[in-house]
């Protein structure tokens, strides 16, 4: 199999969007071509093009730039390296690799957690926006608290301009002002009794066990269950 070549772009948009989650854009390179879902590798400088991480793609093809979402540990060599990119500096990048996607007109079941809702954000705007999807689409979204909640205001919109798109946030340790839905995502998907032809589920490992764990009580098939550990 020929490798995969190295792309150069450049940073067009770098943002916090909460307290330790980062929105980076990339101009996306001539003749780049990927499928919502998938993710790519960037490069890490100065590491003999040997270090690299990988990142979901949170934009869709119609979209001007490549969008990634990167939880910030400081610290890090890679994270440090993410901190100080601004615009205009150039960003090396492979892929796309992955396939953590979905084409059929499908009711759509999204579970995510912190930066897991990425590649499903990429997988709903396509639905919605570029397929014109009429089945029911959810996402269970959860986080800690309130300081790690973001693009909530991306999922307001969809579910405004489009009836058949619901989503629900829940916060596990919120705080007592919190008024809206409260604990672990597992939870909240064990009092759903609707079906779904298909399960993406996207986030740490322990939730993706017991999401998987839940499906199959559920007597969900192990071929519309797919998933992607962060």
């Amino acid at each position: 199999m020929p490798a995969i070549p190295l792309l150069t772009t450049t940073v067009t948009e770098h943002v916090f969007i909460n307290s330790n989650m980062m929105e980076i854009h990339l101009a996306t390179p001539n003749g780049f071509l990927y499928t919502p879902g998938q993710f790519i590798q960037v490069i890490i400088p100065g590491t003999d093009n040997k270090l690299t991480r990988s990142y979901s793609l949170a934009s869709i093809p119609s979209d001007k730039d490549l969008e990634l979402c990167i939880k910030i540990t400081p610290g890090g060599t890679t994270d440090t390296y993410f901190q100080h990119l601004k615009p205009g500096d150039e960003v090396v990048i492979r892929g796309p690799f992955g396939q953590f996607v979905h084409k059929e007109d499908d009711r759509v079941a999204y579970i995510a957690t912190g930066s897991g809702l990425a590649p499903i954000m990429g997988l709903i705007r396509h639905d919605l926006y570029t397929k014109k999807q009429t089945a029911p689409v959810h996402v269970w979204f959860g986080v800690r608290n309130e300081k790690d909640i973001f693009w909530l205001e991306r999922l307001e919109t969809m579910a405004r301009d489009f009836p058949h798109f619901t989503y629900t946030l829940t916060l596990s340790q919120p705080t007592s002002t919190w008024s809206g839905s409260v604990g672990r995502v597992t939870e909240h998907v064990t009092k759903n009794n609707v079906l779904y032809d298909k399960w993406f589920i996207c986030g740490n490992a322990q939730m993706v066990k017991d999401i998987r764990h839940i499906l199959k009580e559920k007597s969900v098939p192990e071929a519309l269950i797919h998933q992607e550990i962060f």
